[in-house]
């Protein structure tokens, strides 16, 4: 019965590490290692102490701009749809200025039209994206707008 190479292989590297003393090299480096690691003593952490002014000062001018106030939504009106085999544009009014003709990707105001179809427009805002319906005002919007006159007009 032949072993064959890798058991060949397996058997000459196991003679090799019996004979240079298995794995007691690298257990004497470990021990070495371990008893330099148990005399070295931890550096005193050196700072600034906390005092309550200076936590409160912190707390009164935070980092990042948002902060905890809600996110002013906008105010969305959809006044119309042109969709063409070249091009596809909405006319929406947003916060209650001239209704612009958008195309899809367009932003203005921090709104982002992402699709549009016959009868709706999906935007997306600061607060996530939403639909917009042909003819609603968006959620935000409970006052009565006159509808202004389109600003621009779709190129086909």
């Amino acid at each position: 019965m032949t072993l064959g190479a890798p058991a060949a292989a397996l058997t000459l590297g196991l003679l090799a590490w019996a004979v240079l003393g298995g794995g007691a090299p690298a257990a004497t480096r470990m021990t070495e290692f371990d008893q330099r690691l148990e005399k070295l003593q931890p550096r005193a952490i050196r700072g600034a102490a906390v005092t309550g002014a200076s936590a409160a000062d912190a707390i009164a001018h935070p980092i990042f701009a948002v902060g905890t106030a809600a996110l002013a939504d906008a105010t969305l009106r959809l006044d119309g749809v042109a969709l063409t085999p070249r091009r596809q544009a909405a006319l929406l009014s947003i916060n209650g200025k001239n209704a612009e003709w958008l195309e899809r990707g367009d932003t203005r105001d921090g709104v982002t039209v992402q699709a549009i179809t016959a009868t709706k427009v999906v935007i997306d805002t600061a607060t996530g994206p939403r639909d917009v319906l042909l003819g609603d005002k968006s959620a935000g919007d409970a006052s009565p707008v006159a509808k202004a006159a389109p600003t621009g007009a779709p190129r086909g």
